[in-house]
Parts: C-alpha cells; sequence; structure tokens
C-alpha cells in the first residue's frame, strides 16, 4: 500500500514537471530560431566593423554592410519559418540602435569637430525609439511600427511607407559610411583607382567641409536625407512622450475612481 501511494504521489510529481521540462526545452529552442541565429552573426560582423575602423576602412565597410544587409534577411525568414517572438523583435531593435550609434560614434571620432553633433543624434536615436518601444508595450501593441491614426502625420507617413522609411535609412546609412570613407579616400583611391571620379566629381567646399573625392560628394548629397531622419526622431520621442503621460493620466483616473467608489 506504502509503495502504491509513493508511486501516485512520483507519477504526481511527473507531470508537474513535464510542463517545465517543456517550457525549458522551447526556451531553449527559441535562442535557436533562425531570425535570432542571423541577429548573432549581425552582431558579430557590428563588432568586426567596429575593431577594425581605424587601420582597415574596407573590412569595417564590409562589415557593416552585410551586418545591415542580414536586417532584412531576419525578418523575412522569421515570417518564412514562422519564428517570430518577442525576443527576436528586441534584439533586431537593440542590434539595429547599435549598429546606426555605433557608426555615429565612429565618425564623430574621425572628424572631432563635429564630435558633439554625432553625439547628440546617436542619444537622440536610442531615446526616441526607447520611448517609441516603450509606448507600444504600454499600450499593447505587438510592434513598435504600429502608429494610430491620430498620431503625427510625419510619423505615419515614416512608418506606414516602406519608400520613404527605407529612402531615409538607407540615406542615412550611406551618409555614415561614406563620411567615414572619407578619412582614407586618398589610401583607397591610391589603391582602388576606379574609385577615382574626380573628373564627375565637382570640387567644392561646403561650411569648410571640402567636397574634393566621390565619398565627400556621397556624403553632401545623403545629408538631408540624415537630417530628415533626425527630425523623425524628435517627432517620434515627443509622440511616444504623449502617449506614456496619457497612459499615466487614465491609470490616475481610474484610482481616483475607485477611491471615490470606497468612500461611499
Amino acid at each position: 500500500m506504502k509503495n502504491n501511494k509513493k508511486n501516485q504521489k512520483n507519477k504526481k510529481n511527473d507531470k508537474k514537471e513535464e510542463p517545465v521540462e517543456k517550457r525549458a526545452k522551447q526556451t531553449n529552442y527559441i535562442w535557436f530560431y533562425v531570425p535570432n541565429l542571423i541577429g548573432y552573426l549581425r552582431l558579430i560582423l557590428m563588432s568586426i566593423s567596429f575593431f577594425s575602423f581605424q587601420k582597415h576602412p574596407v573590412l569595417t565597410v564590409t562589415s557593416y554592410f552585410f551586418s545591415y544587409l542580414l536586417d532584412y534577411a531576419d525578418g523575412f525568414t522569421a515570417r518564412l519559418f514562422n519564428q517570430c517572438s518577442m525576443f527576436g523583435a528586441v534584439l533586431d531593435m537593440v542590434t539595429d540602435r547599435s549598429t546606426s550609434c555605433g557608426l555615429l560614434m565612429v565618425v564623430g571620432t574621425l572628424y572631432p569637430k563635429y564630435t558633439s553633433f554625432f553625439t547628440l543624434t546617436s542619444a537622440l536615436d536610442i531615446c526616441s525609439h526607447w520611448m517609441q518601444m516603450y509606448a507600444s508595450l504600454v499600450d499593447h501593441k505587438t510592434s513598435h511600427k504600429k502608429i494610430d491614426s491620430n498620431q503625427n502625420i510625419l510619423l505615419r507617413i515614416y512608418y506606414g511607407s516602406r519608400l520613404f522609411m527605407g529612402t531615409l535609412i538607407v540615406g542615412t546609412e550611406t551618409f555614415g559610411n561614406a563620411l567615414y570613407l572619407n578619412r582614407f579616400s586618398n589610401q583607397l583611391i591610391q589603391k582602388y583607382p576606379f574609385l577615382d571620379f574626380s573628373s564627375f566629381v565637382p570640387s567644392f567646399t561646403f561650411y569648410s567641409f571640402k567636397i574634393n573625392n566621390i565619398f565627400a560628394f556621397l556624403s553632401a548629397v545623403t545629408f538631408p536625407l540624415f537630417l530628415i531622419k533626425q527630425i523623425v526622431h524628435v517627432v517620434q520621442f515627443f509622440s511616444a512622450a504623449s502617449k506614456i503621460i496619457e497612459k499615466d493620466l487614465d491609470a490616475k483616473i481610474k484610482e481616483r475612481e475607485l477611491k471615490e467608489k470606497k468612500k461611499n
């Protein structure tokens, strides 16, 4: 009889442990989702890019380029294999912000005169996206890219139009990379003569910035797109902050109503 009771208890314990074991296996499986593996690869490429930026411009830009190119692959594979996850979404956001802000810091290091400007834009990028992500969480949204119809029109256009968003992102990344390569223009043109577009690119000076090679020209052309994206970041910050404040006010109103009910 005692043995039977013990066996029954053991069976109950096994039943309780099964869901825990399954949960542990599922957790481990999420770590190895295909889009998440792509995210880890992006972080590795980003690290190579930032470790090599002082002396190896080709390796730096190549690693950076493939890291950003894979950003489109992780979303595609997540949908293809039905492997969307909150962890994957956060990993993607963290990788994007780390990559973009890291590039701005690199450029700020190479152009000491503009260090403060690039530090500010880097901080703005992080703050606006953090605020937007938090606002979407308190609003119970599945993605920070889901914008309400009553929010700022610029945000609605930015997140609603892939063409507009893509243009600003590509323009911003081109601006940063071109500005970085401009510091190594002489070295690169000597090593790779096909990069010499001096006969096609006009040479002039813009606010003490010499535009005399293809990299400087590309950075000048894409600078307006970079500025527009910074405006989007400012608008996003204040729009998300307003959303969070609205939630605060709603919570306080409910709290007052509950207190009044208790009094009555």
